[in-house]
């Protein structure tokens, strides 16, 4: 596999080559139909350091329950102490309708690119 998908813009390239983006794969079927498993993400780890996830934000979260697991998630709704996160297929989607809503702390970061 390449290092650096060739088909992602010239500019998150250069984002990562700053340390502004990091890279993570999908696994599993929850952000299916338009996230595969082995897709690749770009993600922006300071996206929400001066403003709260927007309502549709594909994101980075911490596992409520599995300390060192990453899980991509949609913001379904912004409340007051964190986000309530979806997946996409609900059939396969380990989210809020099981934890609750996901706090602040939690979110790692914002998707800003599917290579």
């Amino acid at each position: 596999m390449n290092k650096y998908p060739e088909n992602a813009p010239f500019i998150e390239y250069v984002l990562l080559l700053l340390r502004r983006r990091k890279r993570i794969s999908v696994t599993g079927a929850s952000m299916l139909p338009g996230l595969n498993a082995g897709d690749e993400l770009f993600v922006n780890e300071r996206a929400y350091a001066n403003t709260l996830p927007d309502e549709g934000d594909i994101v980075v979260a911490w596992h409520p329950r599995k300390p060192n697991q990453k899980i991509i998630k949609r913001v379904s709704m912004v409340l007051d102490k964190g986000c309530w996160l979806i997946g996409d297929n609900p059939a396969e989607s380990t989210d809020s309708a099981k934890y609750g809503i996901f706090p602040f702390k939690r979110i790692i970061g914002k998707i800003t690119y599917r290579c």
